[in-house]
């Protein structure tokens, strides 16, 4: 019985781990997409030049 609750208790931390991960990796993404829209922008405003 405890070890059933051990691996319970540890299943539950992979998959609390794996969410953070995968909210985290979704911030980066945001990010570099962020950061991809200000170079087009940038890029656009040095070709006006």
């Amino acid at each position: 019985m405890a070890k059933e609750k051990k691996e319970q208790n540890i299943e539950e931390g992979l998959v609390s781990e794996f969410d953070d991960i995968r909210k985290k990796m979704n911030t980066v993404r945001e990010a570099v997409d962020g950061l991809l829209d200000a170079a087009e922008e940038a890029v656009k405003k040095l070709r006006e030049l």
